[in-house]
């Protein structure tokens, strides 16, 4: 996998990430034809990167280098955004990550909540709310399957708190978890890598929408 880094010129930028995706991904219609893509939004260094795998990038870097020279414009949320540069980086392999769970986590399956962290129901997890969330139809879906996440592997440091929802008391959970990649493939490694760096700083697991399970990934 390799990162396409875009450095752009937008004012006011009053826009969630998704939103702005969104409106960015209707210019480019070789995006819309992949799978699996990744973008990074950095409005401070107005970066824009999107990770993708290597044998799918010609197609999107001639059709962005293409508006790019015939400073064709581009308007989100009303304003106009332009591309001032654009570099490609290799995405140097990782095998190992640190996760730090900054708000009480837990997961729930049926009517039961998981009494241990399992790093098949987190990545599950991920999965179904990345799909859900870009609304992918059937055959652009975020795969990784059974195989492949039963080679992952995680140490924990995690203490308990017990807490009551709608008057049960759950157990949750607060703490670090030490990932380990190191039986992935390159292609295995991107995606899972993919997936934590896009719910980087969000929140993840039973009621994540009202602020449980926010994370953190430490390099």
């Amino acid at each position: 996998m390799v990162i396409l880094k875009i450095k752009y010129f937008f004012k006011n930028f009053q826009i969630t990430d998704l939103e702005f995706i969104k409106q960015l991904k209707t210019y480019f219609k070789s995006i819309n034809e992949i799978e699996y893509l990744y973008f990074q939004l950095s409005p401070k260094e107005s970066t824009l990167n999107i990770y993708i795998e290597r044998e799918k990038i010609n197609n999107i870097l001639f059709e962005i280098s293409k508006i790019k020279l015939e400073q064709q414009k581009i308007i989100i949320n009303k304003k106009e955004f332009s591309i001032k540069e654009i570099n490609i980086e290799n995405l140097k392999r990782v095998d190992s990550l640190k996760m730090i769970i900054k708000s009480p986590m837990t997961f729930k399956i049926g009517s039961d909540f998981l009494d241990t962290f399992s790093s098949f129901v987190f990545f599950r997890w991920l999965i179904k709310s990345y799909n859900e969330e870009f609304n992918l139809e059937k055959e652009k879906r975020f795969i990784l399957t059974n195989e492949i996440l039963e080679k992952i592997s995680c140490s924990t440091n995690l203490y308990w708190e017990k807490k009551l929802i709608n008057n049960y008391e759950i157990n949750f959970y607060i703490g670090e978890i030490e990932w380990n990649f190191n039986l992935l493939s390159d292609d295995e490694l991107s995606k899972c890598l993919l997936l934590l760096k896009y719910f980087n700083r969000k929140n993840v697991g039973y009621l994540s929408k009202k602020g449980y399970g926010k994370i953190e990934i430490i390099n």
